[in-house]
């Protein structure tokens, strides 16, 4: 229950529901009145102090019979902004498009610098707002792997960007929403050259995909408030795993079309410094020589993957229609797909879980050709078990089942007639594709 002194609750009603908008006169008059102060105000069984714009303590006080509050005091205990527009002389509560909240915000925001990165030092995107919302941010991704005549060091995947963000609105008291009127590149996209043994790709600026709206999460803030996504993103390269803090350590930015997020790294990040070891050598090591498989278990469809210890991988798919016939193949249809590609950036988790990314995949035929074969039809098909993947988990032996996703074990236990008896602990390798839920 609410409680706020000797203030009527339907005097509150009034200011929430209708955001409230009070008229100032130009003219004032002044007279000494009785008052009687050292009212008490609450808000949601809490004690609050109402204090002024500086921080000093202002008096809560009855005359004639009414209750007068300071407004920005009982704003700030309700969690919501508050401003004055001398203008149109109106103090404004809650949501508003008649102020303009960019200076608030980005004074803020300035002299930080902001990542959204895979944590491990294999591709991050930087980026550096100033007082009046320009920005200028870089990206770089490195594939050392692919190299070439005249470029034996590897592949780099750069963008040099810049911009400007506006039109910022204060959604609460810790929350601001800003526009993204501009972003150019300094060069453009897949135009390419060589340096030093190295081939340069020039790039999108990562993390601003789709970019429109973009929310800025101060420090503080609760993160079971925020979406998901963000908080998957700005955990990963800080290692949080299941271990995420109740309160926001950060200062954090949202690309809302996108679901993209950048973490600051400045004096409010509490958490753990980012590791950045690639162990990309140590978990392909392990992975090289094994058989993956996601099948159905009874032999009528399979994708099976071979990767190698530098994290390249290789594999097949296959589903058979043997009822499908026609003309020239009356011995059915089968669908196939042979497939490469390549992982990187990997991530160790725990001693018995990583994280990779999904770099590179191609396949050996157009989707949908079709020809025939000794009396069979071959239709071309996608590499079934790689839908929407991205990132892909790979778990290792022992690792708890009560901790895995349901999905990851429902796949996995399927062909090997697991039943409703899951093992306690894996006993295999199995890797996870985040996005498409799918287990090998």
């Amino acid at each position: 229950m609410k409680r706020i002194g000797t203030f009527f609750c339907g005097v509150l009603c009034a200011v929430l529901v209708m955001m409230l908008a009070v008229p100032s006169f130009a003219a004032s008059v002044t007279k000494a009145i009785e008052i009687t102060t050292g009212i008490a105000v609450y808000v949601n069984n809490e004690y609050v102090e109402p204090k002024d714009v500086n921080g000093n303590p202002v008096d809560v006080f009855v005359y004639k019979g009414t209750t007068y509050l300071p407004i920005r005091a009982v704003a700030n205990a309700l969690g919501l902004p508050v401003d004055y527009d001398a203008k149109t002389h109106t103090a404004l509560i809650g949501e508003s498009d008649k102020i303009d909240y960019s200076t608030e915000l980005f004074s803020q925001l300035a002299g930080k610098d902001f990542y959204f990165s895979s944590g491990v030092g294999g591709w991050s995107t930087e980026l550096q707002i100033k007082a009046d919302g320009s920005f200028t941010g870089s990206f770089h991704d490195a594939d050392m792997g692919t190299t070439g005549e005249g470029y034996p060091n590897g592949t780099m995947y750069v963008c040099n960007f810049s911009g400007q963000f506006s039109d910022a609105a204060k959604l609460s008291r810790n929350e601001f929403s800003m526009q993204l009127k501009s972003i150019t590149t300094e060069k453009s996209k897949d135009e390419t050259w060589i340096e030093d043994g190295v081939r340069y790709v020039a790039s999108d600026p990562y993390g601003f995909d789709n970019g429109k709206e973009f929310r800025v999460y101060m420090p503080g803030i609760r993160t079971a408030d925020l979406p998901e996504e963000f908080v998957q993103w700005v955990a990963s390269p800080r290692a949080w795993g299941s271990d995420i803090p109740e309160t926001l350590p950060i200062t954090g930015i949202y690309n809302v079309a996108g679901q993209m997020g950048f973490g600051d790294g400045g004096e409010n990040d509490q958490t753990e410094p980012i590791d950045q070891t690639d162990y990309s050598a140590e978990l392909f090591s392990q992975l090289a020589g094994k058989e993956f498989y996601f099948s159905s278990g009874a032999g009528g469809w399979s994708t099976d993957v071979q990767i190698k210890d530098d994290g390249s991988f290789s594999g097949s798919f296959h589903d058979s229609d043997m009822g499908d016939t026609g003309e020239g193949y009356p011995n059915g249809t089968m669908y196939v797909c042979s497939f490469s590609g390549r992982f990187s950036d990997v991530v160790k988790l725990s001693d018995s879980e990583y994280s990779m990314q999904l770099r590179s995949i191609t396949t050996e035929k157009a989707k949908d050709e079709s020809w025939i074969e000794d009396g069979v039809r071959y239709i071309a098909s996608d590499p079934y078990g790689f839908d929407n993947g991205k990132e892909f988990r790979v778990y290792m032996p022992g690792s708890k089942t009560a901790d895995l996703p349901e999905e990851f074990i429902q796949w996995v236990a399927m062909p090997r007639a697991w039943g409703s008896n899951i093992p306690e602990t894996l006993p295999m390798t199995g890797i996870y594709n985040v996005a498409g839920q799918m287990g090998f």
